[in-house]
């Protein structure tokens, strides 16, 4: 008899731990599949990672920032200080429409 009392008395506690471990277990997988979100700053602004569009003047050595943008559908980079890096991430990602205006000669060109 007196074994079952015992018995009896754990069996809340074995619930509870049994529903601790449950939640626990559940909990993990979310927050491994969540995508994490960040602000990446930029010398004239800062942006969320999970942006689908930026407008931006990149300073020099900026374009490699753009690599930690996972969802970019267009990217405005109009006053950006290199030309050279703004066309390199152009032919680097085709699928992201890059828009720039560029000096050539004293005049603009879209």
């Amino acid at each position: 008899m007196k074994s079952s009392r015992i018995s009896l008395a754990l069996l809340p506690l074995l619930v509870l731990s049994l529903f601790l471990f449950g939640c626990a277990q559940s909990s993990a997988p979310a927050s491994q599949t969540a995508t994490a979100s960040r602000t990446i700053r930029f010398q004239n602004g800062s942006f969320d990672s999970t942006a689908t569009e930026i407008t931006v003047a990149l300073a020099k050595g900026e374009s490699r920032l753009l690599e930690r943008f996972s969802n970019l559908s267009m990217v405005a980079l109009t006053g950006s200080e290199s030309t050279a890096e703004v066309v390199e991430y152009a032919k680097a990602h085709p699928e992201v429409p890059v828009l720039c205006n560029l000096d050539l000669l004293g005049q603009t060109v879209p």
